[in-house]
């Protein structure tokens, strides 16, 4: 059953700029935006007429600042019609005094219509005019955030009466499942998976079920993340690494279980076809499948902050979130995007994008690098991260 979601949100051009820092201020969480969509108005006015006729002045208004006229014609032309004001800066948003001091989750979504942030029970949402909480609800210690592309979004994690949330971008939701998932991901409009403990759920359009079998004994699986297209589905959990094909019951991949007999530990998975895989773990190793076999493409990394936690790829792009660092894979060489101190204060909380040139990322410093605020969230376009 194929759904139309439908859109009220007009692409944003801009978004491709976007970045936002969030500060906790006074018990409050403010959301300030900073980038093109939000940027001082400099447009000047016409340029001097030539003859009689009169210089013709600028139309388009700048954002927080006003255009000029023209200047007048030499030839005894008058003067071009100043520009209008432009709309000031769209204001810091204050999420009121329910902001945790000890964050549980903090997640980032977006597609070519909008940027989403939630934080723990709350969605932000800006479609490039600022930020508005777009719904909350009780509870969610866990779980996250994704979406269908200009669609709704699904909202998920331990919340009172409901585990999955289906969130229209008017606002309005309505429980999809009643299960508490830790990781979903969506396929299209009519194909999404969930998982947790043991168990995936698959979701057809109107309907979350179980798919197939439970990968194992209740307590000893452990899912954490899951990935998955048409054909091919990947399961990353405490236990191991699952892949199932087709509608066939996923296999537990005997090559990535250590040889020592220690816990494997796997912790965060992205495909970019069934024959281009990815998987990490708490050690900071990375895995690829390239139709084959399973191959180690980074080793083990010391230090408490190596586990790898996101992984998020577009045209043959990988980029890899650990605690404290993110990096892209080039051509199998990492190339180091963000690098935060290995503390408690400081942590990688999500990473997602739409394109190499066009990706977020939620982080936190542990330094308040603002009048008060250290929970951030910047834009890379694929040459550098902005910072705030």
């Amino acid at each position: 059953m194929k759904r139309n979601y439908g859109s009220s949100w007009p692409a944003v051009a801009g978004l491709t700029v976007l970045l936002i820092a969030f500060s906790a201020c006074g018990g409050r969480t403010s959301l300030v935006i900073d980038a093109d969509i939000a940027a001082s108005g400099t447009t000047s006015g016409g340029a001097s007429g030539s003859s009689a006729n009169a210089g013709s002045g600028a139309t388009n208004a700048g954002r927080g600042g006003s255009t000029a006229g023209g200047a007048a014609g030499l030839g005894g032309g008058g003067a071009g019609v100043a520009g209008s004001a432009g709309a000031p800066n769209p204001p810091a948003l204050c999420a009121g005094p329910s902001l945790f001091e000890t964050h549980e989750v903090v997640d980032v979504w977006s597609d070519p219509a909008g940027a989403f942030v939630r934080i723990e029970g709350k969605i932000f949402a800006n479609a490039g005019k600022g930020w508005s909480v777009l719904t909350e609800r009780k509870g969610g210690g866990v779980g996250g955030l994704t979406g269908f592309a200009l669609g709704p979004l699904l909202f998920y994690g331990s919340f009172d009466s409901c585990g999955i949330n289906l969130v229209e971008r008017s606002g309005t939701s309505r429980c999809s499942g009643a299960a508490e998932p830790v990781h979903t991901h969506v396929v299209s409009d009519d194909l999404a998976h969930a998982v947790y403990g043991e168990r995936v759920l698959v979701y057809d359009g109107v309907f979350w079920t179980q798919r197939g079998d439970a990968l194992g004994a209740n307590g000893e699986v452990g899912a954490r993340q899951v990935w998955a297209n048409e054909n091919t589905l990947v399961v990353a959990a405490r236990s191991g690494v699952y892949v199932a094909r087709g509608n066939d019951q996923p296999v537990l991949q005997a090559e990535l279980q250590p040889s020592d007999g220690s816990e494997p530990d796997f912790t965060a998975v992205w495909g970019f076809s069934d024959d281009a895989l990815w998987v990490g773990n708490g050690k900071g190793e990375l895995f690829e499948f390239d139709g084959k076999r399973w191959l180690r493409r980074r080793t083990a990394q010391a230090g408490e902050c190596a586990q790898i936690r996101h992984l998020w790829g577009s045209q043959s792009q990988l980029f890899v979130a650990s605690e404290s660092q993110v990096f892209s894979m080039n051509s199998g060489m990492p190339s180091t995007i963000l690098s935060l101190p290995c503390e408690e204060a400081s942590r990688v909380w999500g990473l997602w994008g739409n394109s190499p040139q066009d990706v977020l990322i939620a982080y936190e410093t542990g330094l308040s690098d603002s009048e008060c605020g250290d929970i951030h969230l910047s834009h890379y376009d694929g040459t550098q991260l902005t910072p705030r």
